[in-house]
């Protein structure tokens, strides 16, 4: 009848109960509980058992260290992973949060400053086109001073002719009046003469009134000459008048622009006392990037802090290993004690009896 080969599961299982049992497993204690199989055949599977098991499981087989404190250790050490992979998912959640809060902030007031650097350049612009039109009303009020003292010069010009019109209408009525008078002192004087010098007279006196009539015409020229120049003098002095509204209008527009301009430097100043906020609290931003770069520092300190206390808790471990392969030791010497007190005693009882 041939024979029936082991497998690895019954070796593992007879391991399995030689550990319950407290002992070591050796092929031979496997190869007795299980009752048939070569050695080749069990070392191997018992080699594949070995190779199968963790690094924990493993000192247990060699050192014999009870199972019971191996869970105690081993739950101590998961309820200690866990709280501290617990407590950095916290701190990174937190820290996560912290970091799209301030980016949030940051973009803020990246958005903040773009705006008022584009106002800045808009007020800028309004500033310049302002200067531009400030230096065009100070031409303007140039030219107009020039027109002003131009239109004075020829006001007083017209002034000076329509004077030596006067005056040249007052010496032709003076010579009227001068002529008259002779024309009557003549009239007088040659009244006596009527008779004899009629025709002559007669002749004189129409020259008389011939110069008479011209000198009456002259002075009709005169006048209305007069009325023309006072026509334009008055209209000279209406454009004036208009002008100088305008400049005045223009001046007003200028104090305007003037005042308009001094808001723009007041608001510049608010500006740029704006942007240094900004840019404080950009370096606020700064100095927070750097706290989280120091507490991810302390959180990789935690980390290696927490190596440390696995190194620590694993020492501990071997600690208790050699407490426990002490106590085993001292167990086996008191059992040993008490089997030879035993034995002394049921010697004292046989001598006894």
């Amino acid at each position: 009848m041939p024979r029936i080969s082991v497998n690895y599961q019954e070796v593992a299982n007879a391991i399995q109960e030689i550990l319950a049992q407290r002992r070591n497993p050796t092929l031979e204690s496997i190869r007795a509980l299980i009752g048939r199989g070569s050695h080749t055949t069990i070392g191997n599977h018992f080699r594949a058992w070995k190779a199968n098991q963790d690094p924990i499981q493993q000192l247990v087989t060699q050192k014999q260290v009870p199972q019971e404190l191996i869970s105690l250790v081993k739950g101590l050490w998961d309820r200690l992973i866990g709280e501290a992979e617990e407590k950095i998912e916290s701190v990174k959640q937190e820290t996560q949060k912290e970091i799209s809060d301030l980016n949030t902030e940051l973009q803020q007031s990246h958005a903040e400053n773009a705006r008022c650097h584009q106002q800045f350049h808009i007020l800028s612009q309004e500033k310049e086109t302002l200067t531009q039109h400030h230096k065009e009303l100070n031409q303007s009020y140039l030219e107009l001073q020039k027109s002003s003292t131009l239109l004075t010069a020829k006001y007083d010009y017209t002034q000076e002719q329509l004077q030596e019109k006067q005056n040249r209408i007052e010496e032709l009525h003076q010579l009227h009046h001068q002529t008259q008078a002779n024309l009557e002192h003549y009239r007088e004087s040659v009244r006596q003469q009527r008779l004899i010098e009629q025709e002559k007279n007669d002749g004189q006196q129409q020259k008389l009134e011939k110069n008479i009539q011209l000198l009456q015409e002259q002075i009709a020229f005169h006048a209305q000459e007069k009325s023309t120049l006072r026509l334009q003098y008055e209209k000279q002095t209406f454009i004036l008048e208009q002008k100088l509204m305008e400049y005045e209008k223009q001046a007003d527009e200028l104090a305007r622009l003037e005042k308009r301009f001094s808001d723009l430097e007041g608001l510049k100043i608010e500006l740029l006392t704006t942007k240094n906020h900004v840019e404080t609290q950009n370096r606020v931003l700064e100095q927070n990037s750097e706290n989280l770069n120091k507490l991810n520092n302390d959180l990789k300190l935690e980390i290696v802090t927490l190596t440390q206390r696995q190194t620590s808790a694993l020492l501990e471990l071997e600690e208790l290993k050699k407490q426990y392969t002490f106590i085993s030791t001292e167990k086996s010497r008191l059992l040993e004690e008490k089997g030879m007190l035993e034995g002394q005693i049921k010697q004292m009882e046989a001598i006894v009896r």
